[in-house]
């Protein structure tokens, strides 16, 4: 259940498929059925005037092709009818309002058909920025198991302005999660541009300080050139957590992002983890000096959660905060692993919400195992060291 999981598709429009056939089908039996029914009428009773709802139909829920089928089944029966039941009354006003109906529901199939390509083309655009924005990640690193997923609170939505990755390096892997302030473009742009930062400088710096200093000076950027380049009144921080992943332990610079909680392998207690809180990114010009990195043990099988305030606070139909941490001691009882903690949590936070998400929630579950070893020629090693270049 990885809301933001993305399935590659192609840009062209999907062909007529079974369902529409099986639809204008369904639509040529019911002009049978109008013939049928008026041959058994009285000629003053005119079933064949149900005719004209026929394309109509088709217009609204087929292809232009089916539609096609279907008004010219619905022609054809009408000529039939007038050959057949000469008593009948047929003026001419009445094949003018059904021809013109015909027309109609053909125009109206080639404009639903226009569009719907559009949309296509559109959703294809939309899930290529999020594959740029939020990667998919892999589900094993190093020694790590990861297991994401993110509900966007816009309906429809495919990102927003969470953000989170993972970045193998030769100092450990680093590992990110983040909230910016604001919602809508702004908020997906200043992530876009977070992400970015984080990539590059979690590959190439060996001190987790010198990310995060990265991270600060990204953020200011980026309000700058918002405010002084594209004249938008923008200036945004953002909250996060920076991790390290190194020889079984974890260091951590808190940017006043919701607390991480470790679930202890061998009692499957979750322990909400406390840190020496820094200003959020983006304010740092406020702080007397660099962030603290806090160093923590992370043993084989210890789980680590780390969620966005779209999690912590859902309300229920009474208002009252989702309860992270008596829930999460629930779903640990029976130890599961990442993929299936993940799962249970974000479905649960999706169940609590009261009406729909108010921000977007997002959820990383990392666990350690015993240590894997990658090949020395092995292609996986490219993510971790830069590749042999003479220049």
């Amino acid at each position: 259940m990885r809301i933001h999981s993305i399935r590659s598709v192609s840009l062209n429009p999907a062909p007529t498929g079974p369902k529409e056939f099986r639809a204008g089908l369904a639509l040529l039996i019911i002009v049978c059925a109008i013939v049928f029914a008026d041959a058994l009428t009285p000629a003053w009773f005119h079933s064949r005037s149900l005719l004209l709802l026929v394309p109509v139909a088709a217009a609204l829920t087929s292809s232009v092709l089916i539609t096609t089928l279907t008004v010219a089944g619905a022609m054809g029966a009408f000529a039939y009818l007038g050959w057949s039941r000469p008593g009948a009354a047929f003026t001419s006003g009445y094949v003018i309002l059904l021809v013109g109906c015909l027309v109609a529901a053909l125009f109206v199939a080639a404009v639903r058909e226009q569009q719907r390509r559009r949309l296509v083309v559109s959703d294809q655009v939309a899930r290529a920025v999020q594959r740029a924005v939020l990667r998919p990640l892999p589900s094993m690193v190093a020694d790590l198991r990861v297991a994401e997923a993110y509900l966007p609170a816009a309906e429809g939505a495919l990102i927003g302005g969470d953000w989170y990755d993972v970045q193998p390096s030769r100092y450990g892997v680093r590992v990110v999660i983040g909230d910016v302030s604001g919602k809508g473009l702004d908020a997906i742009d200043a992530s876009a541009a977070l992400l970015g930062t984080f990539r590059d400088a979690g590959y190439h710096e060996a001190s987790l300080q010198e990310v995060a200093r990265r991270l600060e000076v990204c953020m200011q950027r980026h309000n700058v050139w918002a405010r002084t380049v594209e004249g938008r009144e923008y200036d945004g921080f953002a909250t996060a957590l920076l991790l390290n992943f190194s020889d079984g332990h974890m260091d951590v610079i808190d940017f006043g992002h919701v607390p991480a909680l470790v679930v202890n392998v061998r009692d499957g207690a979750p322990t909400e983890v406390e840190f020496d809180s820094a200003l959020p990114l983006g304010l740092g010009e406020l702080a007397v000096g660099p962030p603290a990195v806090k160093r923590l043990p992370f043993r084989v099988g210890d789980l680590l959660v780390l969620v966005t305030d779209g999690v912590t606070e859902s309300r229920d139909v009474v208002g009252d905060f989702y309860p992270l941490i008596d829930r999460l001691r629930a779903m640990a009882v029976d130890g599961p692993g990442p993929d299936r903690l993940c799962d249970a949590l974000i479905a649960d936070v999706s169940r609590y919400r009261r009406r729909g998400p108010a921000d977007d929630a997002a959820i990383m579950v990392i666990q350690r195992e015993a240590a894997v070893m990658i090949e020395q020629d092995s292609d996986a090693r490219r993510l971790y060291e830069a590749p042999p270049m003479d220049w």
